[in-house]
């Protein structure tokens, strides 16, 4: 029995090392992967803060852009009525020159 001790015993000794160090390596596993959830959790609300800050600058700048095109398209306007305004006073101007 003495013998088997001895023949066993590092092996036995080797097998609760392992045990051990399994244990020891899930442990550590665990507390990494709760860093890394931890980290993503944070990049998504930074992700979240930046994509609501973009969303709003482009929601500004579209209403630039609508701002801009309401003033053109009054201008727009305001030229197409001042060119038939002198094409009107051309005609009358013309009329009075031939009689």
């Amino acid at each position: 029995m003495e013998q088997f001790i001895q023949d066993w015993a590092p092996t036995f000794a080797a097998l609760i090392g392992i045990a051990f160090a399994w244990r020891l390596g899930i442990a550590q596993n665990a507390w990494k992967t709760q860093q890394l959830e931890k980290e993503i959790a944070e990049l998504k609300l930074q992700f979240a803060k930046e994509f609501s800050e973009l969303k709003d600058r482009v929601k500004s700048l579209e209403a630039h852009r609508l701002s801009d095109v309401e003033i053109l398209a009054t201008i727009q306007t305001t030229l197409t009525q001042m060119s038939r305004l002198l094409t009107e006073i051309r005609e009358e101007l013309k009329t009075k020159a031939d009689k």
